[in-house]
């Protein structure tokens, strides 16, 4: 029995954003409650060291089987539909964009101390 793949897109989108979601609002709560002066500012972020907590969770779920199988790779392009593609599209068009905005942010706040 095979999974229905164009009824449950509206969960599988909803878990694929959690993260990103939760992200953005972290960094909203963040904003509006940051203290005057930071204990602590980045003055460097590093992209691998973002990037390695998702590369170290998704390496246990063999999620890359779904490439090395010609009935489940066939499977997985025959089901893709607009609106998933322009989901994923977005979602993969703003993980840059907000890098960019920290890293942006991270260099505006550099404590140079007293003058």
């Amino acid at each position: 029995m095979q999974p229905d793949f164009r009824r449950d897109w509206k969960s599988a989108a909803a878990v694929s954003l959690a993260p990103l979601v939760g992200a953005m609002l972290w960094g909203t709560i963040y904003e509006l409650t940051k203290p005057a002066v930071p204990i602590f500012s980045i003055t460097h972020l590093s992209l691998r060291a973002a990037l390695s907590a998702l590369f170290y969770q998704y390496r246990s779920f063999n999620v890359f089987d779904v490439w090395t199988s010609d009935l489940l790779r066939n499977d997985a392009i025959s089901t893709i539909q607009p609106p998933n593609l322009v989901l994923a599209l977005l979602a993969l068009c703003a993980v840059p964009s907000l890098i960019g905005a920290i890293k942006r942010a991270a260099t505006g706040c550099v404590n140079k101390g007293p003058k």
